[in-house]
């Protein structure tokens, strides 16, 4: 066969382009850290990598999650660690005050003491973290506990409202949809783009609840960063589960939600919890479906109706003082034993739900560390390698373009010169 100039000529021409392409793509590993920049050049592990970062996203919320619970948990232990000094103090004065040695004027001067030891348990049952009560049960914007110029104690623990979203693939949203969401104190709107698709809706009287998808995000993708980007919007605390997503008030017990305007095609509802006249439990979730209660209520700690009523003690302690009557006085020691009991036994159930959440978050860390690693050795450069393939590389294309001018013969040109 008759080679040609020609031939040597789209031969040369085609090595040099593959040459550089190859230099390019290294150029771009080195440049960018990644080994992979685009799915068409390793779909199997552009799979694997976006399984990656779900499941890291996760990772972070449920990160915020436990990080919120301990909060609430740690201020519940150190509350009820002072009611038990209290208690203490309340007992040292009970007993001193038992004997006939003790006169009346000593017994007023301790009701007094009582008093403000009363005002101050009332003021411990009324602890907030963030602007809400934590031993309100679900409704974490009232004070839960009152008196009346008797002592007599009121618990005001009540229902709230919860809002479900529940989400569809993000194929089914062209972006620009939204839904509205209320809070107690102000409107909201969550709304949708989709890889950088879809102008902000811009509802009147209401601020933006941005959310960014890609198109190939399933419903569980789209739950958990709906519930990412409102958990981050002050006021609110979502969390997803499958492809749910759960709204409550951070700041408050009242109505979250709002299904009226919506145009997203995700099924948007509430409920009311606390209706059946239980107080409620505050969950979080810590886990792919699994949920954690991190309260204790306050109609459990201070006025037990399976124990003893702390508020109830005091006042008839009080009462016993100021009419001067030793009988009453010694009948409150006994109750006053069992009120530290109780609170002994609701500090042990604190702090083994303290440890709980410490070892969960010592897992979901140790786990992320791990991942880090698996989506590193897939997605990042090896630089070492890069680099002394880019230098064979530079070296092959340097003789390329040797080979061509040596090989490639001289043309009229070459001779007129």
């Amino acid at each position: 066969m008759r080679v040609t100039n020609q031939m040597m000529i789209n031969t040369f021409i085609r090595t040099i382009n593959d040459k550089s392409g190859n230099l390019l793509k290294l150029q771009e590993m080195i440049s960018s850290g990644k080994r992979i920049t685009r799915s068409s050049e390793d779909p199997m592990a552009m799979s694997k990598i976006a399984g990656f970062r779900k499941t890291l996203c996760a990772i972070d919320q449920y990160g915020r999650n436990i990080a919120h619970g301990k909060s609430w948990l740690s201020t519940a232990s150190s509350t009820l660690g002072q009611v038990d000094e209290l208690l203490i103090r309340v007992k040292e004065l009970a007993v001193s005050q038992a004997t006939e040695t003790s006169s009346p004027e000593t017994r007023m001067a301790v009701a007094e003491e009582i008093k403000n030891i009363f005002d101050q348990m009332i003021q411990l049952a009324n602890t907030e973290v963030g602007g809400s009560y934590i031993f309100a049960g679900y409704k974490t914007d009232t004070s839960p506990f009152t008196r009346d110029d008797d002592y007599n104690i009121t618990y005001s623990g009540a229902q709230q409202e919860v809002t479900t979203v529940t989400c569809n693939t993000a194929a089914t949203l062209a972006g620009g949809e939204s839904f509205t969401l209320n809070s107690s104190t102000a409107g909201y709107y969550v709304w949708y783009r989709v890889d950088g698709a879809g102008a902000d809706p811009a509802l009147a009287g209401r601020t933006g609840i941005l959310v960014d998808l890609d198109a190939a995000d399933d419903a569980d993708e789209v739950a958990l960063k709906t519930a990412s980007a409102i958990d981050e919007t002050e006021g609110f605390r979502a969390s997803s589960s499958s492809s749910t997503v759960t709204v409550t008030n951070d700041d408050a017990g009242g109505e979250a939600d709002d299904s009226a305007d919506n145009d997203t095609g995700f099924t948007v509802a509430t409920v009311s919890q606390g209706v059946d006249g239980s107080h409620g439990d505050v969950k979080i979730i810590i886990g792919k479906e699994l949920d954690f209660i991190i309260n204790l209520n306050g109609d459990d700690i201070f006025t037990n109706r399976d124990g003893v009523n702390i508020f109830n003690i005091l006042r008839d302690l009080k009462i016993a003082l100021e009419n001067n009557d030793t009988e009453a006085i010694q009948a409150q020691i006994e109750p006053l034993d069992q009120a530290k009991n109780q609170m002994l036994r609701y500090e042990a159930e604190l702090g083994a739900k303290i440890n709980r959440l410490e070892s969960t978050e010592q897992h979901w860390e140790d786990f992320k560390l791990e991942l880090i690693k698996l989506m590193s050795a897939a997605e990042d450069t090896d630089f070492v390698q890069a680099v002394i393939d880019l230098q064979s590389q530079q070296t092959a294309y340097q003789a390329s373009l040797s080979t061509a001018s040596t090989i490639i013969q001289k043309t009229l040109l070459d001779f007129l010169h």
